[in-house]
């Protein structure tokens, strides 16, 4: 009820002011339009080239052309009013503070574009704690640069620490670092302090309450006190989330820990040369006879060719790829391991609505050639034939392949061209916004 009655305000609010707390960038092949959820033009194409979101919530973006030869960016709301003059480089949103480059430099300004730190930096990061910490001086060169502390109210002092590489993002109020005086890593804190001393061979950024770092002896997990937690003796070790830690051995072995309590949660019994990658809660193993996928709890899920891959799908699922390209090598995997019966050409998730998840497919003509040499057959593709639609998860088609381009939008919308009409589209085809391109 509640939501109803925001919405209902809002509706009026939005009569008596051009606030708009949802807004969708819409861009096309030259120029770019604002709109809201139904589809009113907010900023009409011809004003920028091109708009990007800078949050989630579609209330900060970008508005870029060219100014005077040159492309420049302005800060823009959610109604597509200007914050900022149509002057800079880039913008970036970090710990709710927009940074932004100027002139190859770095400053920093608030969410509504009035600045706090002037663009006079080689690199600029917040320090999670309203301040930033930043370096003056070229940091790709082999000299020592020093790292100043620029408090809220733009106010600079020199933390009188040297670093020999660049700067790296905070997570848990700390920043990993390359120190000038040993060549080695350690983590300073909010006041560009060392918090844990250099000595490290590498130190990423905490993820959680672990972060990834090596000795001569190998790779292991720290703490937040620079502890070791997982003792720095593996040949590889990925850390990308703070679910699974992946460690991998010369001879092939695979061992999944728990970043936590470092406990081993499963083991993987490979081949020497079998290459693994970890992440976004799947495991693929990649062998000389075959590929396998792996949830993070060691469960094997399906296997397919050596020449297959993996990629996550949405609601659980997974894309599976195996064949030669060109052919309809891709089919969706369950849960449970099971494959859709269809199979596309190629196929990538787009998004749930209403809880059922969606894939984008693309379909287009093909010449095939047997190949000696390969032993297979082998497809030409003819590009501009190419036709994108959508299916459901369970293969069902719901938008058949007639679009000449397609991307997804933000709240299960789809940005998509068909011939010289582009715009929005929901789910179902019906076009929530549209352009003549031949018109513009």
């Amino acid at each position: 009820m509640f939501k109803r009655l925001w919405a209902v305000l809002l509706a009026v609010l939005l009569l008596l002011s051009t606030a708009h707390a949802a807004s969708i960038a819409v861009d096309f092949a030259d120029t770019a339009a604002l709109i809201d959820a139904e589809g009113t033009e907010i900023v009409a194409p011809g004003t920028y080239s091109f708009i990007f979101a800078l949050d989630a919530d579609g209330t900060l973006f970008c508005g870029g052309s060219e100014v005077n030869g040159t492309y420049r960016y302005a800060l823009l709301d959610g109604a597509g009013n200007r914050l900022t003059e149509q002057a800079y480089d880039m913008f970036f949103l970090e710990d709710g503070v927009v940074l932004f480059t100027q002139n190859g430099l770095y400053g920093a300004m608030t969410t509504s574009g009035n600045v706090l730190v002037e663009a006079s930096y080689t690199q600029l990061v917040s320090n999670g704690a309203g301040g930033f910490l930043a370096i003056t001086t070229d940091c790709f060169d082999d000299q020592p640069d020093g790292l100043y502390l620029i408090d809220a109210e733009g106010n600079q002092t020199a933390t009188g620490v040297r670093t020999l590489g660049t700067l790296n993002w905070f997570s848990g109020g700390l920043m990993p670092l390359l120190s000038a005086e040993n060549n080695l890593f350690g983590y300073v804190n909010a006041s560009g302090q060392w918090a844990v001393s250099p000595q490290f061979a590498y130190a990423g950024p905490f993820i959680g309450e672990r972060a990834l770092a090596s000795l001569s002896t190998g790779y292991g997990l720290i703490d937040l006190t620079g502890n070791w937690v997982l003792t720095p003796k593996y040949y590889s070790l990925t850390y990308e989330d703070e679910a699974l830690a992946f460690a991998v051995e010369p001879d092939g072995t695979a061992i999944g820990f728990d970043p936590e309590s470092c406990a081993e949660i499963f083991r993987i019994e490979g081949e020497a040369g079998d290459y693994y990658a970890a992440y976004d809660g799947v495991v693929q193993a990649f062998g000389a006879s075959a590929t396998r996928l792996y949830d993070y709890s060691g469960r094997l899920i399906h296997e397919g060719s050596a020449q297959a891959s993996y990629a996550r799908g949405v609601n659980g699922q997974y894309i599976l790829t195996d064949g030669v390209w060109g052919s309809e090598c891709c089919r969706l995997i369950n849960a449970d391991g099971t494959l859709s019966e269809k199979a596309w050409q190629s196929l990538f998730p787009l998004f749930t609505v209403d809880g059922k998840g969606y894939y984008g497919f693309m379909a287009f003509d093909v010449t095939s050639e047997y190949s000696e040499a390969l032993g297979e057959e082998q497809y030409t593709w003819d590009s501009d034939s190419v036709r994108y639609g959508v299916v459901d998860e369970s293969g069902a088609t719901v938008l058949e392949a007639r679009y000449e381009e397609m991307s997804a939008a933000r709240d299960g919308r789809l940005i998509v061209r068909e011939g010289d009409v582009q715009g929005l589209i929901d789910v179902q085809g019906n076009w929530v916004y549209q352009i003549d391109l031949a018109r513009e």
